[in-house]
């Protein structure tokens, strides 16, 4: 006697495409000027609706092409809908108050200065002074709760740190930060270029700016965000080292002529470019993880790994002061020039 096997026709869902069709015209929409950061805010704070309609197609629109296309279609007029009339019934939620405080340390007896820095959302510039009798200074425009403390008087420890656990509620947070210029929110941060120092940094969202050449620097570590970092580093009478834990952006580094230092830098997403001066003494130990090293044709590969590479300048033996750079790479490049 036969068997027969029975066989239960399944659909396929509509419900993703249109989903992704909808989200490409928004962004579309709002690239053309013809919806405003305050509809994305709004969009922003109705993700739950989002949810409610995958739980749908999970459902009942998996039995049916029909209706997972209705699920999809109704879930996108909907919030079309909301977007567009959203800011004017207050869907758009609290606005964050941008702040601005101002911070200045004076000299007095310091005779070092080990400075800490736990960004947040904003561009971040670090210059030296010109004015010696301050330590420190800072201009912070922000939306959070400023933290700022100084123990210390002959070795000086600061620190200053932005708090935004007041005012994290949810998605009004993001939101908020939607509706603000990128501009409207900085750190500017004055270092004396006097004093040795030792500096530390939590990158937080945004481009860094940090003019350390003409610092006194006894030790350098940063960990990165989530944006640009531009960064110079200085010549002083010993060796110091430098640690970057890249996040995720482009990392552009200076080194100034005839410093001598230890860089370590641990890859994150973004490519890597150092600039070494000309003559100097270099040797360059890389992983390049996912992308590639490039090095001036000047310099000797001493491994053959394809994966790992040893570099050196050809005077990098004899030379007094050398630069030494270990890199473990992330994805993308870095180059030597």
């Amino acid at each position: 006697m036969g068997t027969t096997t029975a066989h239960r026709q399944g659909y396929r869902s509509l419900f993703w495409p249109v989903v992704l069709i909808a989200t490409g015209v928004i962004w579309l929409l709002y690239n053309a000027g013809i919806l405003n950061p305050e509809n994305l805010v709004v969009l922003f704070r109705l993700w739950p609706l989002l949810l409610i309609a995958v739980g749908l197609d999970l459902l009942i629109g998996r039995r049916s092409q029909v209706v997972g296309t209705l699920i999809g279609v109704g879930t996108v007029l909907l919030i079309l809908v909301l977007m567009i009339v959203g800011p004017s019934i207050g869907l758009t939620g609290p606005s964050l108050e941008v702040r601005l405080d101002q911070y200045a340390e004076p000299v007095e007896d310091a005779t070092s200065a080990t400075v800490r820095l736990d960004l947040s959302v904003a561009q971040t510039n670090i210059t030296p002074l010109t004015n010696t009798e301050n330590l420190f200074t800072a201009d912070v425009s922000h939306v959070g709760d400023m933290n700022y403390e100084v123990t210390g008087q002959a070795e000086k420890h600061i620190t200053l740190s932005e708090d935004n656990s007041s005012i994290m509620n949810g998605t009004n947070f993001l939101a908020g930060l939607i509706r603000i210029d990128e501009e409207d929110l900085y750190w500017n941060i004055g270092l004396n270029p006097d004093i040795p120092l030792k500096l530390h940094i939590n990158s937080g969202i945004g481009e860094g700016n940090f003019d350390l050449s003409d610092m006194q620097l006894i030790d350098l570590s940063i960990n990165g965000g989530i944006g640009q970092t531009n960064l110079q580093l200085p010549s002083v009478d010993s060796p110091y080292n430098v640690d970057i834990n890249n996040g995720a952006g482009e990392l552009n580094l200076s080194i100034a002529e005839g410093a001598a230092l230890n860089l370590n830098i641990k890859g994150g997403v973004g490519n890597v470019t150092i600039d070494v001066p000309d003559n100097a003494a270099v040797r360059i130990e890389g992983d390049t993880g996912i992308g590639n090293i490039e090095v001036p044709s000047g310099f000797q590969r001493l491994s053959d790994d394809d994966d790992q590479g040893v570099w050196e300048s050809l005077n990098f033996n004899e030379a007094a002061r050398q630069i030494i750079i270990t890199y473990d790479g992330g994805v993308g490049n870095m180059t030597i020039h």
